[in-house]
């Protein structure tokens, strides 16, 4: 039997075990090692393990690493296991050409407007993606030390590694996923990804099978996750649910607010969604729908028929009637 773990090291600390009666483990988060502080996660301070010597996940984080076994006869070569390990890491890559797309408008962003081909530069052929946070030094990537560190399973793939590590950060470009749509190189569908992944991986934002009508009474919340440091929390009240500040911190902000949504900027996500199906993000994307009910029915009376159409438009119809609202803000369209 072979086994294997999607971005071993990339996503540290992973490990691969066997003991005396040759049983075999994957360690996905070892008793070898301990939760990892980041530069800018202790206030500048020295990056290194928390002396708690376990990990945790924030409050409403979830996190996914994949894992994969072969099983085969004695006389599998070492090169077809290394082989199989290898597609599956970084499985072959089909693309439609961009003139499909500009046909078809079929994109996630612009109303799927393509610029003419001779407006697209030509791209290099990359195969593999590049670890880097773009504007910096690659090598900042790899240090731990550094405030831009991007690897380890706390930061890998998010888009700004060190920026984004933690609450309340402002400014910048939202980010997009779509270079595929115009090079066709598998480099950029494997970044594309990657980046809609770690948007989930790394941000307490989510929970699977939560919806509105059976979770919120108990769960409530947070109706302003940027910078409001917990997602449990709502209307200026801390749930009894809300996780305490995190291990191994101290002082004031940054450093005990947990990683926040960053001004919703989830462009990335919706782009990777579309260009690979994955069933996470669109679980995720229930989540939010269910979550954003409640952010709906907290409105005050919408002033005229055009809010209420906008409303109806974007397919909130099952938000539940409330008294601050009129019977027909809440009125849907069967096809809803």
């Amino acid at each position: 039997m072979t086994a294997a773990i999607r971005n071993f090291w990339q996503t540290w600390p992973n490990g691969l075990a066997v003991d005396g009666q040759n049983r075999l483990s994957l360690e996905l988060w070892p008793a070898w090692s301990a939760h990892w502080l980041s530069f800018l996660y202790t206030q500048n301070a020295q990056s290194g393990f928390s002396s708690s010597g376990i990990y945790w996940l924030d409050d409403m984080q979830h996190y996914l690493k994949e894992t994969q076994f072969w099983f085969h006869g004695p006389g599998a070569a070492n090169a077809t296991l290394l082989g199989l390990a290898r597609t599956w890491q970084f499985p072959p890559v089909t693309v439609v050409p961009t003139d499909w797309y500009r046909q078809t408008h079929a994109t996630a962003d612009l109303g799927g407007v393509i610029p003419p081909a001779v407006a697209i530069p030509p791209a290099d052929d990359r195969r593999l993606p590049f670890y880097n946070t773009p504007g910096y030094d690659p090598e900042d990537w790899y240090d731990p030390q550094s405030a831009y560190y991007g690897a380890g399973w706390i930061n890998f793939w998010d888009p700004e590694p060190g920026y984004r590590s933690v609450a309340c950060t402002a400014g910048g470009w939202p980010y997009a996923a779509t270079h595929l749509i115009a090079t066709g190189n598998p480099a950029d569908f494997f970044e594309a990804a990657e980046h809609g992944q770690s948007e989930l991986n790394l941000r307490p934002e989510w929970l699977t099978g939560y919806t509105h009508d059976a979770d919120w009474p108990q769960l409530q919340l947070s109706e302003n996750p940027y910078c409001g440091g917990r997602w449990r929390i709502y209307e200026g009240s801390v749930s009894p649910l809300a996780a305490p500040p995190l291990p191994d911190t101290v002082g004031d902000y940054p450093v005990y607010r947990a990683r926040d949504d960053q001004h919703g900027w989830t462009y990335h996500v919706a782009d990777a969604y579309w260009l690979t199906g994955n069933p996470w993000i669109r679980d995720w994307y229930r989540f939010v729908a269910e979550f954003r009910r409640v952010r709906l029915a907290e409105w005050t009376p919408f002033p005229d028929n055009n809010s209420r159409a906008a409303i109806r438009s974007t397919k909130w119809c099952r938000l539940p009637a409330s008294p601050a609202m009129s019977p027909s803000s809440t009125a849907c369209a069967p096809t809803c």
